[in-house]
């Protein structure tokens, strides 16, 4: 802990120390204040990936491309063992992921682009999450079942 104090740079170093001081008015005022910046941060970075999306819309190709990427990024974070198989493309129709767990069963989802980013970034979080559950399912974390659509 102490290294990374080490680490700070000066700003840094005044507001941790305002929020750790003595009078509990200044260290509430400081806390408080450093949540609305880390909101803001992180509100800057939602703006900023859907402003990409946005951006690459304009040619299709490129659109699926990054959606692609982006579930596969987000699949990739779940860190599956190597006894599962998965991937994700695009079929000139939709976006499918495929998971393939460790007794063998292939589990399939998929969806079409709607060209609108909120929709489609909550469809690529929708389907990371699916995957997710189907492994915790598959490992025995996960008590109820999981809806997985009929072919």
């Amino acid at each position: 802990m102490y290294d990374s104090i080490r680490y700070m740079n000066r700003e840094e170093k005044e507001i941790l120390e305002e929020m750790g001081t003595e009078s509990e008015g200044k260290g509430r005022a400081a806390v408080q204040e450093a949540g609305k910046r880390e909101i803001a941060e992180m509100k800057k970075e939602q703006e900023d990936e859907l402003n990409k999306f946005d951006m690459a819309r304009k040619s299709v190709f490129t659109y699926k491309d990054m959606l692609q990427v982006a579930l596969h990024e987000l699949v990739n974070n779940i860190g599956m063992p190597s006894s599962y198989q998965w991937g994700v493309w695009f079929d000139g129709r939709g976006i499918i992921i495929v998971v393939k767990d460790r007794r063998g069963m292939v589990h399939k989802r998929a969806f079409r682009p709607s060209m609108n980013p909120l929709a489609d970034q909550n469809a690529i979080k929708t389907l990371a999450l699916w995957a997710e559950d189907i492994y915790d399912k598959c490992e025995g974390k996960l008590e109820p079942t999981i809806w997985t659509p009929k072919n």
